[in-house]
């Protein structure tokens, strides 16, 4: 990684109100005033140093900008976080990332951060129990209601009242908006509160019903209308996406992406006060 990115360290994020730069970062001609203690005042001033507000404070600083970071908690990266739980340190937040899109993968890489997939599948906690999310679904939604995994997540009558899906034609649910809305008119509470809500919301931090079909799973509604039926909707588009995992993590945790921004700090300036957002 370059010299020249911004990192907060944990200590330097509780002590000081302009997290530390790197001594090698360039200052633009026309940017940066001197100050009366010899340094420069930043070219931009970070508010959060969240997973976006180090990927922002990192481009601006491979543009040659004095960046200065804000951060408030104890520690950067925001909902990336983890502990440690039986002596093996574990995510608490966002533990994998979309394949789709290449972006995360390629800024992994360029932070020399080893990134794999996962060799088996996810389990969810839900209705008091934790069990296997099914082999063959999206966002939690079943492709095959009678599958065995599905049956074991729903109960016999959870799994009864999604394969009604089948049965319903494709107009029930193609125009509802949001993911909650399309799921229980398809497959029924169950599906819902059993695998949507915890998987959806694992992967996106809010309510299914706060979250747009068409934003979490482009071109569902339109294989709804097409397939006929929810169910085989979501069969279409994993047998039309590439083979492979879905998702990666970073070796270590996703956790991991907190330490690497960047292997040089300057020291905090001395009496700063604590941040404060």
């Amino acid at each position: 990684m370059s010299d020249d990115a911004v990192m907060p360290t944990a200590r330097a994020a509780r002590t000081t109100a302009t997290a530390p730069t790197t001594s090698t970062a360039r200052t633009p001609a026309d940017g940066g005033r001197d100050r009366a203690d010899g340094g420069r005042d930043p070219d931009v001033v970070v508010v959060g140093g969240g997973m976006a507000g180090l990927v922002t404070a990192y481009e601006l600083t491979r543009r040659g900008r004095r960046v200065h970071l804000l951060e408030a908690a104890a520690d950067v990266g925001g909902l990336v976080a983890g502990a440690e739980l039986g002596g093996t340190v574990v995510d608490l937040g966002a533990e994998a990332f979309a394949l789709r899109r290449p972006a995360v993968a390629a800024l992994a890489a360029e932070l020399g951060l080893a990134v794999q997939q996962p060799a088996a599948g996810s389990w969810l906690w839900a209705a008091g129990y934790a069990t296997p999310v099914p082999a063959r679904s999206l966002l939690g939604i079943p492709a095959d209601p009678g599958a065995p995994d599905v049956v074991r997540a729903l109960g016999p009558a959870g799994a009864a009242r999604a394969a009604r899906d089948a049965d319903l034609g494709p107009d029930v649910g193609a125009d509802a908006a949001d993911l909650a809305t399309l799921v229980a008119a398809r497959m029924g509470p169950a599906v819902l509160d059993r695998l949507v809500a915890p998987v959806a919301g694992g992967i996106h931090s809010a309510d299914p019903a706060a979250l747009a079909v068409d934003a979490v799973a482009p071109g569902l509604r339109r294989a709804l209308r097409d397939r006929g039926s929810l169910a085989a909707a979501v069969a279409a588009l994993l047998d039309a996406a590439p083979p492979g995992a879905p998702v990666a993590t970073v070796v270590g945790g996703c956790t991991a992406c907190r330490r690497p921004w960047p292997p040089r700090c300057a020291e905090p300036a001395a009496g700063s006060a604590p941040a404060r957002r």
